[in-house]
């Protein structure tokens, strides 16, 4: 870990932890304290600078996980069921459960704060689709006698890829090969459309800003709005490095190669192309 500010108190976190099979995830409210995975024994602990390695983990079998802030965790672990797994979200010293998942060889989870608020989506993708929650602990606080919350809503989306939560936090987006799927939180409201050429799937789908996705199709990079409106088709890029923006999105940063590439490579460095996303009259 690098202090940009103090070079000389830069810690070596694989010294520090000792242990090649540790994953290391910062603690978003503080710079020396971290959410530490032992891949080893499926344990999770808290770490920090000063002492290392928790000697007892905060969570045991956990098979994949997503942290927020200091105390928030949503997290896969195994079920009494044969053939399921159970995601749960853990705020403090609650721990809820959310839903029974199929068994998958890996799992897609998001976690985020909209306002004051958790908000959060999993997946098993051999499910084909994402559930989605927003505030699931203060469901159940309002219904005593429910076991489980009801989900916000649930994205069907074939050969899910990934799931995406918005810069800021107002929409949770997952997509498949051809399919795409978004929530807005906000107004509670849901979309599911099919674009027109499959991905390429070189490239990540990514959000742009809180409201545009930007992936690459046809061997252009495209943008549309998180609801498929919008659809544009703009310029090529290397599909392995794909195009970033400006934060007014008034300018596309793409990258060609200086000679004939192959798919997702490039025999010399590419040049970075600066195109502008403003009709003449208004650059």
């Amino acid at each position: 870990m690098v202090d940009k500010d103090d070079p000389t108190q830069s810690v070596n976190l694989s010294t520090l932890f000792a242990s090649k099979s540790l994953v290391v995830g910062l603690d978003n409210h503080s710079d020396n304290k971290f959410f530490v995975y032992d891949s080893a024994t499926k344990n999770l602990y808290i770490a920090d600078t000063t002492n290392g390695l928790g000697k007892v983990p905060i969570l045991k079998d956990v098979l994949a996980y997503k942290t927020f802030a200091s105390d928030w965790i949503l997290y896969i672990t195994s079920s009494s069921e044969k053939g399921l797994v159970e995601a749960h979200f853990k705020r403090g010293n609650k721990d809820i459960l959310l839903k029974k998942l199929r068994t998958d060889s890996r799992y897609l989870l998001q976690l985020a704060k909209l306002k004051n608020a958790p908000i959060m989506a999993v997946s098993s993708p051999v499910e084909g689709r994402a559930i989605v929650y927003n505030d699931p602990q203060k469901y159940l606080d309002k219904n005593p006698s429910a076991n489980i919350p009801v989900a916000t809503t649930v994205m069907r989306v074939p050969s899910i890829t990934a799931l995406l939560i918005s810069t800021d936090s107002s929409a949770v987006f997952s997509y498949g090969p051809e399919n795409f799927a978004a929530h807005e939180f906000e107004v509670d409201k849901s979309f599911n459309y099919k674009i027109s050429t499959k991905l390429d799937s070189i490239q990540e789908v990514r959000w742009a800003d809180g409201q545009h996705i930007v992936f690459s199709a046809g061997g252009l990079q495209q943008i549309i709005d998180f609801d498929g409106s919008n659809q544009y088709q703009l310029v090529k890029s290397l599909p392995q490095d794909g195009s970033f923006y400006s934060k007014n999105l008034n300018t596309m940063y793409t990258f060609n190669p200086l000679i004939k590439q192959s798919l997702g490579t490039s025999s010399t460095p590419p040049r970075i192309m600066v195109t502008s996303l403003l009709i003449p009259k208004d650059r």
